[in-house]
């Protein structure tokens, strides 16, 4: 997995003001179905059709079970589980559905794929630049901007540091 240097300007906590730098994770291309489907297909006797009606059908399946209420165990690839946000209330009784504020499903991966991420191979990008401490995917008209100053680096939904 290819990783970026970031830099950040805190904004709060005991060292707002200051600038730090982090990894974030680069992000790669989306694997679409189809391409998950040819694999299946020729790594099976399922041609793309049967595997992709299997597909849908687990996912209508899985929707069904967590929308009741239930953990749905994926076997090999992890547990699928429904989730609530809602609001603390005075009393009991202010507790309704009303004061749902989010619903989501949250996966959670087998502990043998964390076993397999800590065996992955880790490459940072422009590691002579971080060394010289000018940061990671460095603007044209300023090099020491780092790339993004969001704390999320280019991956928006993994990347940033805890400063």
């Amino acid at each position: 997995m290819d990783l970026n240097i970031i830099k950040k300007k805190m904004t709060v906590g005991p060292k707002k003001g200051q600038t730090m730098y982090g990894l974030s994770r680069v992000s790669m291309p989306t694997i679409h179905s189809n391409a998950i489907l040819d694999e299946v297909k020729q790594s099976s006797t399922f041609s793309q059709g049967d595997a992709k009606h299997i597909i849908k059908e687990l996912a209508n399946v899985m929707v069904e079970f967590v929308a009741n209420g239930c953990a749905v165990d994926l076997g090999e690839l992890g547990t699928l589980r429904p989730t609530i946000t809602a609001k603390s209330v005075d009393t009991r009784q202010e507790c309704k559905a009303s004061t749902i504020t989010d619903r989501d499903i949250r996966y959670t991966s087998r502990a043998d794929f964390a076993t397999d991420m800590k065996g992955m191979s880790l490459r940072v990008l422009n590691a002579a630049a971080s060394s010289a401490n000018t940061g990671g995917a460095d603007s044209p008209t300023d090099p020491d901007t780092g790339g993004n100053t969001d704390g999320g680096g280019t991956s928006g939904d993994d990347g940033g540091f805890a400063g």
